[in-house]
């Protein structure tokens, strides 16, 4: 199973990069041992000049375009089910089991994301009730991909 991640911006100079880079290494060296075969990060450009819908649905659309298909899409938004990490790798392990191909993870700019992108998922997944800047969204999703991959394989990282 190949992973992606498709988001909105770029990460250009983040003070987060070192975290992205820290746990997209350790996913790409455990994570063969799951069926997680690659991990990829697709950075799309915000729209510039547009707001609320308009910008929901250039991103939306932005997204849906350059994130692989067919896919297990997995969209991040506040309304979603908040899910322990052990009931995450849960899901990992269904996907996986059932030979889903492409994993993609859909992270949108800060008006959120249209209507149509949440016919395309899987699940809808919050990270919580709070608002996170995006690069740490990011970063929340690496860790707990790491999370699951960890639980799936034994490794004692995750000692819940």
């Amino acid at each position: 199973m190949r992973v992606t991640i498709c988001a909105i911006g770029r990460s250009k100079n983040d003070p987060a990069q070192h975290l992205l880079d820290d746990f997209e290494d350790r996913i790409k060296k455990a994570g063969p041992s799951t069926g997680l075969k690659s991990l990829t990060m697709i950075e799309v450009e915000a729209p510039r000049g547009l707001s609320g819908p308009e910008r929901q649905s250039a991103e939306t659309k932005a997204l849906l375009a350059k994130a692989p298909s067919p896919r297990t899409g997995i969209v991040l938004d506040g309304r979603g089910a908040a899910l322990t990490s052990e009931a995450f790798s849960e899901k990992i392990r269904a996907w996986r089991d059932a030979s889903a191909d492409d994993l993609v993870f859909f992270i949108g700019g800060a008006d959120g994301h249209s209507d149509e992108i949440f016919a395309d998922a899987r699940l809808t997944l919050s990270l919580g009730s709070a608002t996170w800047p995006h690069m740490l969204a990011r970063v929340m999703v690496l860790e707990q991909l790491y999370r699951a991959v960890t639980i799936l394989s034994g490794h004692p990282y995750h000692r819940g």
